[in-house]
This record gives C-alpha cells, sequence and structure tokens, in this order.
C-alpha cells in the first residue's frame, strides 16, 4: 500500500464547502437525536466526496483503541480490506494524543496497489483524525472502489470537521453515561438488571400498558431448595449456578423483556405484550431448560441438577396496579412451590367481579371436613375474591335433606358448587344443580357416580389408603401381630378401606386381625367398642380406627384401661386432632390424608376450571402418608 504525500494546507476552503457546512447544520438543528444527526451527516459527506464508504471511530482513551460506531456501504469483501486502518490508527493516536496528530496525517491518502485492490475491493482510502478541546476524540476512514481521492477531499472535510467532532463528542459520551447507567441498573453477580431497575421499569410498563391497552405479563422465579444446595455444595458453588440460571434466562425470553434479579435466588422477568398463554410457554420453556441443564460441580466431571418453580401473573386479568400484579405473581409462585415445585402456575386472582363458591361436606360431625373447609378459607386469603356459601346434613348419613340443601344452593346463584356425598340417590338429587347450570365438584368420595356432568373429582384412592396403614402396621409390628379394626358405617369409604387394609395384610401370614367392631364414625361409639375389644382381646397389640375420629375414641378406651402405650392405635384422615393427639404421646400414628390441603386443591382446582377456563383433570389426586411422632410436627406446620 502506497502512502501518498501530504497536502499543503489552505486556510480557504474550497468551493461548495460554505454550502455543505450549511447541510450539516440543517441536519443537526433538524434531527429527532444527535444520532441520527451524526448518521446523516456522514452519508452527506459520503456523497460530497465521492466515496463508496465511510467509517467513524470513537477513541477509547483507556487503552486507545477505536470502536467502530458508524459504518455505510461496505461488502464484506471491503470491511475485511478496510479492517488494516483502525488498527494503525489506534498505534498512532496510542503515540501522540495531540492536534498535531492530525495535522501531520489529515493529507494521507492511501492508495492501495493492484493486488490489493483485487483482494478488498478497495482503490484508495484515508483517515480523518476529528479533534475536540485539544484532543482526538475519533476518526473517519473513507474509501473508494475506483479511483483516488482529490487534493479537495481532506478540505472539505477540514470545513464541517468541527460539527462533526461535536456530534461524535456527544455521542461518546452519551454511550459513556449510557454504560455507567446499565452498570448502575444491573445486579452485579448475575448481569441481569437489579431490583430497583425491576421495579421503575414495571411502573414505566403498566403506564404504556394502561394508555395503549396491551397486556403485560409478570414471572417470578425462585430456585428450588436453593437453601440446601448451598449448605450441601457451598456458597461459591451456588453463585455459579445463580450466574448459569440467569444466562439461561437470558435465552429463553423474547429480545425485549426484561429480566431482573429480584433478590437472593429470586427472578423476576417483565414481559411486554403477553398475555397468560404467552407467559405461560415461556416460562414453561425456561423451566424446562434448566431442569435439562448439567449444572457445573465441585470436580470437572461432577454435574448437578437444579430447578425452579415459577408464578405467572398477567395485567390486567389478575390485576390492576402493580402492586396487584407483584403480589398475585408471588401468589402464583407460592402455589407451584406448594404443588411439588419444579412446575409453573397461573395466578388464580381476578380483576373481575366476585365468585361465589358452594360449599356441601358430608357432614360437621366430623373434624375432618372443618379441616377440608380451613383449607378452602386459605385459598379465599390468597385470591380475596371468592365468596364461600356452607350447608351440609346434620348427620353423614342424613341424605334424605340433600335435595332441600341444594334448593338453598341454587337460590344463593352460586358459579360452582363443591359436593362430597355417597347418598345411593345422589345422580338423582344432583339434577337439581344441573338444571340450574351450576358446575359441579366432588371431592373425598369413594366412588366415581355415573353422572358425566361432575366436572372434577378431587380426593384420594379409598383402598389404597387402607393398605398403607397395613403396611405400616407390618412394619411397626415386624410382621408379627394381632389386630382389630374399628369400622365405620356400612358405606363405600369404610368397605374400601378396610377392603385395602385386608388384601394388604395377606402378605403377612403372621399378622391376624382378631375382630372387628363398628363405631359408625363416632369417638362415643369407638370408645365403648374399644372397650369390649380390650376385654375380650387381651394380648392385641394393634387397633386400626378407619377414621380419626374412631381412632380418638380407642385412645381414650385405652387410656382409661391403662393400655395406652402398651397397643398401638393407628387412625386415618390426618385431622389437626388426631395430629395433636400424636404429639401428645396418645395416638401412635395416622394416615394423614391431608384434609386441609385437599381443601386448598379443591377451590383451586375450581377456579382453574371455572374462572380461569383452564383443562382440568377429571382425577385429581390429593397427597397421603403416614405420620408419626417423628414427623407430626412438619404435619402440623405444613
Amino acid at each position: 500500500m502506497a502512502k501518498g504525500r501530504p497536502t499543503p494546507r489552505k486556510n480557504r476552503a474550497p468551493a461548495g464547502s460554505e454550502q455543505l457546512v450549511k447541510h450539516v447544520n440543517d441536519l443537526i438543528a433538524c434531527a429527532v437525536t444527535q444520532d441520527d444527526a451524526l448518521k446523516k451527516a456522514l452519508e452527506l459527506l459520503q456523497s460530497a466526496l465521492g466515496s463508496n464508504a465511510v467509517i467513524a471511530l470513537l477513541l477509547n482513551d483507556l487503552d486507545h483503541s477505536f470502536r467502530v460506531t458508524e459504518q455505510f456501504g461496505l461488502t464484506a469483501k471491503q470491511r475485511r480490506g478496510l479492517s488494516v486502518i483502525p488498527p494503525s490508527v489506534a498505534r498512532l493516536a496510542g503515540q501522540e494524543q495531540t492536534p498535531s496528530l492530525a495535522s501531520k496525517n489529515n493529507g494521507v491518502v492511501l492508495v492501495f496497489t493492484e493486488a490489493e485492490s483485487q483482494r478488498s475491493g478497495i482503490s484508495s482510502a484515508f483517515v480523518y483524525y476529528l479533534v475536540r478541546s485539544e484532543r482526538v476524540i475519533g476518526a473517519l476512514a473513507f474509501s473508494r472502489n475506483k479511483g483516488q481521492f482529490d487534493k479537495d477531499s481532506v478540505k472539505v472535510l477540514d470545513s464541517v470537521a468541527p460539527l462533526i467532532a461535536l456530534l461524535a463528542e456527544n455521542k461518546f459520551y452519551k454511550e459513556k453515561a449510557n454504560d455507567i447507567a446499565g452498570f448502575v441498573n444491573l445486579d452485579g453477580l448475575t448481569g441481569l438488571y437489579n431490583h430497583r431497575y425491576f421495579q421503575e421499569n414495571l411502573s414505566k410498563e403498566l403506564l404504556k400498558a394502561q394508555r395503549f391497552r396491551y397486556k403485560v405479563s409478570l414471572l417470578m422465579i425462585d430456585i428450588d431448595h436453593f437453601k440446601n444446595f448451598n449448605d450441601k455444595y457451598g456458597h461459591p458453588q451456588g453463585d455459579s449456578t445463580l450466574k448459569e440460571i440467569s444466562q439461561i434466562i437470558k435465552k429463553t425470553i423474547r429480545a425485549y423483556d426484561a429480566p431482573a434479579r429480584y433478590g437472593g435466588e429470586e427472578f423476576a422477568v417483565v414481559l411486554p405484550y403477553a398475555d397468560n398463554n404467552q407467559a405461560f410457554r415461556v416460562a414453561e420453556r425456561m423451566r424446562k431448560a434448566v431442569t435439562a441443564y448439567p449444572f457445573q460441580g465441585r470436580s470437572a466431571r461432577e454435574r448437578l441438577q437444579a430447578t425452579i418453580s415459577i408464578g405467572v401473573a398477567t395485567y390486567p386479568s389478575n390485576a390492576r396496579t402493580k402492586a396487584e400484579l407483584v403480589d398475585r405473581a408471588d401468589q402464583a409462585l407460592y402455589l407451584a412451590k406448594s404443588e411439588g415445585r419444579n412446575r409453573v402456575c397461573l395466578s388464580l386472582a381476578s380483576s373481575s367481579d366476585l365468585v361465589k363458591v358452594g360449599f356441601c361436606p358430608a357432614a360437621f360431625t366430623s373434624p375432618y371436613y372443618a379441616d377440608i373447609l380451613l383449607g378452602l378459607e386459605d385459598v379465599v386469603k390468597e385470591i380475596k375474591q371468592i365468596e364461600l356459601s356452607v350447608r351440609a346434613p346434620e348427620r353423614e348419613s342424613n341424605y334424605q335433606v340433600l335435595p332441600a340443601l341444594f334448593r338453598q344452593f341454587v337460590a344463593d346463584k352460586p358459579d360452582a358448587i363443591a359436593v362430597c356425598t355417597q347418598s345411593p340417590t345422589a345422580v338423582q338429587d344432583l339434577q337439581i344443580l344441573h338444571q340450574a347450570n351450576i358446575p359441579v365438584f366432588f371431592f373425598n368420595v369413594p366412588e366415581k357416580i355415573h353422572d358425566n356432568n361432575i366436572r372434577s373429582y378431587v380426593g384420594y384412592e379409598q383402598q389404597e389408603a387402607g393398605k398403607t396403614v397395613a403396611k405400616y402396621l407390618a412394619r411397626l409390628l415386624r410382621g408379627r401381630g394381632r389386630v382389630a379394626i374399628l369400622e365405620g358405617l356400612p358405606e363405600p369409604t369404610n368397605r374400601l378401606r378396610v377392603l385395602g387394609f385386608r388384601k394388604a395384610l395377606k402378605a403377612f401370614p403372621e399378622m391376624t386381625i382378631v375382630a372387628s367392631e363398628r363405631g359408625d364414625w363416632l369417638p362415643t361409639l369407638s370408645r365403648k367398642a374399644t372397650e369390649a375389644l380390650l376385654r375380650q382381646h387381651a394380648d392385641l397389640d394393634a387397633i386400626f380406627a378407619v377414621s380419626d375420629a374412631m381412632a380418638l375414641g380407642a385412645v381414650e378406651a385405652a387410656k382409661a384401661k391403662g393400655k395406652l402405650g402398651r397397643i398401638f392405635i393407628v387412625g386415618l384422615d390426618g385431622t389437626r386432632d388426631a395430629l395433636q393427639s400424636i404429639k401428645e404421646g396418645g395416638l401412635t400414628a395416622t394416615l394423614n390424608t391431608s384434609p386441609r390441603e385437599m381443601g386448598r386443591i379443591l377451590l383451586r382446582t375450581i377456579v382453574r376450571g371455572l374462572i380461569k377456563e383452564e383443562k382440568i383433570s377429571r382425577q385429581i389426586h390429593s397427597p397421603i402418608g403416614i405420620v408419626t411422632v417423628e414427623n407430626v410436627d412438619q404435619a402440623l406446620n405444613p
């Protein structure tokens, strides 16, 4: 590459320079932004100089490197050819940071040899340094595909250089300010936006959404069991995992979504123009990506797994204000964690009118249904826009009152009703609700009925519950012992629990069922039945009561006979009274069917199927598990 001789400088600008300066000034006055003014000024210069391409570079004071800020007219081939110019510019700038650099080099024209021109597609080029306040701030590199630049080219630039340098300097400081502002808005560990920026951005986004009537969704994300992860692998490993999950979040969201570290192991993402379904798809994609990712362990070969839970809420369907939106997304996150973690849950809240739900249990003679009602009330507190109406027979077998109760519910005009009944005439009785077009959800029933209008069944397998108790007692007695059963009323629930218990016990030949007495679900009758059992079978090892209410009656009888602690008494339900008895050393154990959790699942299912119009399963299982003195505190305070 040949280097031309410096062109003698003259004070007089070439013809047309005054007009060019006027055009540049007009551009500055009319441009929407300073960036736009710089871009259009360079396009004007490119045309005035007969240049095929131009590159504008800004100088970094710290390392004397140049960064391309604008470029026009370059093909890929020419871009490679011009790449030899910026490095030479940087070297010169590093040697001399004074205006003399411009005076010595601005008149130099670079003429490419024939071979270089064929390789690069460039015939001639030159660099013009931009100076402001006795300091080189950048440079312009021009090129031609054919021919050479003449002597007046540099003079044309001399006439407008102060204006171009001003625009370039303003852009430099603007970008520097943006960099600083961006740094202030970023979380130092993850590189995501910080909590302060999240709050400001969400406020601005919701104001725009209100004005232009579009939807905004919010994801609240939490790493599952992260405290245990930190305790097991150490905080450095935990920090590494936070960084990796942050990168996954960035890669799985859309370009205009705003991810932030909300605090600790919790993240938030604002999704403009996204409804519930769109936000759910983004969240599910993110969750699956985290689950599948092999996180680096403490050694090069060790791989760890982490999962996340995500709550989703949307403006305006779930909330009308920023505070409501954050609260509803947080509630949905809590729901995802309470339902087993590693899942995405949509907010169940609605910003529409109040929703009425009827609740009709078998009776309130057992604390079991009171505990289920507590679960419903938990969800009412979460969602805040549900009104419950509660009616029940006085006794569990008092089926003849159901038609009258159903007519009272119809008068309340509920949006849905939850029913628990084993009435042999249930199909006919439910026609009262069906004719009023009230959706019906069944709960805690032992068997499905022949009614296709039932939206969903929430509960557990009664026979499986009996089997679980039998296996527990067999382990407790080491496969050998004498057992009695306290049965409830001759209904499907009692029949299936006892059937499951007997089936499972057949696998243990030395476990013998010596007697079976009826307690009819009541503690008073169960106490009398237990007293009779203890008189007839002095060597009895254990009693299985088919309900907790009967088990507590058996505890009273055993205590009165001095047998408490010498005989194992196991119930089935998981009522708070039974759990408290275990804690106090009365009841040995109970099969916790989690009635309060069943109530939560029931009402959430109604909301999802009715209000949110989600597709729900015909059968939804609530959790069951044995509770003993070892885990009773956890059961009492889930």
